[in-house]
């Protein structure tokens, strides 16, 4: 696949990102406080947060940003324009590292929530094993608050807390 970069809104000019996921700051006159000095085209190196995703920092004006790069592979590519909890950037493979534009996709913050984790204790969404509890957990999250829905004996009298509570919020 041929990489293609574009503009990041805000930041014309002066970053761009690409159809791959990486971020490049261009080639640009900087004043370091004595003089002008030409900076090289770059592909900036990503760091990875708490979360487990790439993050970039940006600077304009003297302020510092930090993004995670699918969100900008999705504003850049997809034309997703952030809402906080309504529709959000979602990794096709569940694979955090992998910011190719194939690979993401915009779905509600509900749908994402409804994605069935890899590391996954139950085959229910919502549904976890607490081991030093010898019970199961069923837990939804609404509006980025985790809420619990109880303890149970066994994963399927769980999933029934968590599929009442869902058919009340939609």
């Amino acid at each position: 696949m041929e990489e293609i970069f574009k503009d990041i809104p805000g930041y014309e000019g002066l970053y761009q990102v690409s159809n791959l996921g990486n971020v490049k700051s261009l080639s640009r006159l900087r004043w370091n406080g004595y003089n002008f000095v030409k900076t090289k085209e770059k592909i900036l190196k990503a760091g990875i947060n708490g979360a487990g995703y790439y993050y970039v920092n940006l600077m304009y004006n003297n302020v510092k940003a930090n993004y995670r790069i699918h969100q900008l592979v999705g504003i850049v590519f997809l034309n997703h324009t952030p809402n906080g909890y309504g529709f959000v950037i979602d990794h096709i493979n569940n694979d955090k590292l992998d910011n190719r534009v194939g690979n993401l996709q915009i779905i509600t913050h509900r749908e994402n929530c409804h994605k069935r984790p890899t590391n996954s204790t139950s085959k229910y969404i919502g549904v976890h094993y607490v081991k030093n509890r010898n019970k199961w957990r069923a837990v939804i999250t609404i509006n980025g608050k985790k809420i619990s829905l109880g303890s149970f004996i066994n994963e399927e009298d769980a999933n029934l807390p968590y599929q009442n509570k869902l058919k009340e919020i939609s």
